[in-house]
């Protein structure tokens, strides 16, 4: 069975809408407006006198009332306008055109009518070609909202596997027609989403929610620290970067999926003098992460990192995350290259309209611990 799906800003462009915009991945009313239309784009089954199937909308809306649809059918696109030939697509997109006038020049064709069609047949409906008019009316202040809208052709019904006898009345077999028409729906979605489960497998394109049954077979745990699109990216790499999950190198390429870019490690041995024992770790079971502050905008963000890098550290391991400024400052965490920033030159001037941005004499230490990975310390000398 072949369809058409109407999900994406590009459908909404080619037909017509009057109050009602794409907004959130969908079609809704436009702020202020108490209803609006939408006219879809004319579509081609390529054969005459076509049967059209089965129309399926989803959306969110307060009541019955919230969604109307009128389906147009016919065989030929060009309609006869105050003596001149006209197309039905150029009618539906051209703006200088009111919508009621749309609606009196569509009417000869229109084929059935629908209120909240968020699932009908159109067995009825015939036509090569066929467009439809969604109308959308806000109930109790909430604008209703449509997310995709599904169109199947050609007509195909089960009563064509029963004996002729239930076809010889037509009344009898139009009721009959429809009534297996509902089981028919639930076992066509059934068979599509079979048929359909491979997408589930690419993480790019698997709904979010699926996203935490596929973590799941990876043991991933705490998922909801994960942003949706960091998580997508570590689920595509997962097979080789959990295999060094518990190695220092496999901590900094999951971090690096997690904040953007890879952290700076400090581990002991690796700077010598009194500032490894003042800044750093002189015990072998302790390690540093330096990480830029933009990619750790607030204290929620804070310990989310902190969480995660105490569940992929290596064992036995401490680990402390220290985040880096985006500035100088004397007996601080700053590194030439990496969070060093050294601004114009603006001479200072006692006039009465200058002032430093920044300053502080002495040391100044706000220790936060977190029992899962370290502690945070920010402060130092500075000037």
């Amino acid at each position: 069975m072949n369809y058409f799906v109407v999900n994406k800003e590009s459908d909404f462009l080619r037909g017509y809408g009057e109050g009602v915009c794409w907004k959130d991945n969908g079609i809704t009313l436009l702020p202020g407006k108490e209803e609006g239309v939408f006219f879809s784009r004319v579509f081609d089954s390529q054969e005459e006198g076509n049967a059209w199937h089965r129309f399926v909308m989803e959306g969110e809306g307060q009541g019955l009332a919230s969604f109307s649809v009128a389906f147009y059918a016919f065989d030929e696109q060009s309609v006869f306008v105050e003596g001149k030939v006209r197309l039905v697509p150029d009618i539906i997109r051209d703006p200088e055109c009111p919508l009621l006038e749309k609606k009196r020049l569509l009417g000869p064709y229109a084929q059935k009518y629908v209120l909240s069609p968020r699932d009908c047949l159109l067995h009825e409906v015939k036509g090569r070609y066929l467009c439809f008019s969604a109308e959308l009316l806000s109930q109790g202040g909430r604008a209703p909202f449509i997310s995709r809208m599904i169109l199947y052709f050609p007509r195909e019904d089960w009563l064509k596997y029963l004996p002729g006898v239930y076809r010889k009345e037509k009344a009898g077999s139009d009721f009959t027609s429809r009534y297996l028409g509902v089981f028919q729906s639930m076992y066509d979605d059934m068979d599509r989403r079979i048929h359909g489960s491979a997408g589930l497998m690419n993480v790019h394109a698997a709904p979010a929610e699926w996203l935490n049954v596929i973590a799941g077979w990876f043991q991933i745990k705490n998922i909801y620290l994960w942003p949706e699109d960091a998580l997508r990216r570590l689920l595509k790499g997962a097979p080789e970067i959990l295999g060094t999950a518990g190695t220092v190198q496999g901590m900094l390429d999951i971090l690096k999926l997690y904040t953007g870019e890879e952290p700076v490690l400090i581990e002991c041995g690796m700077l010598k003098g009194k500032k490894e024992e003042q800044f750093y770790t002189r015990d072998p079971y302790r390690c540093i992460l330096l990480v830029r502050e933009k990619y750790v905008p607030g204290p929620k963000e804070y310990e989310a990192l902190l969480c995660l890098a105490g569940q992929i550290k290596p064992a036995h391991m401490e680990v402390r995350v220290v985040l880096l400024k985006q500035r100088i400052c004397l007996g601080d965490y700053t590194y030439l290259g990496i969070n060093s920033e050294i601004g114009s030159y603006r001479p200072a001037r006692l006039d009465g309209g200058f002032a430093l941005a920044f300053s502080a004499v002495g040391k100044a230490k706000r220790p936060f611990k977190d029992s899962a990975a370290g502690t945070k310390e920010e402060g130092g000398d500075e000037a």
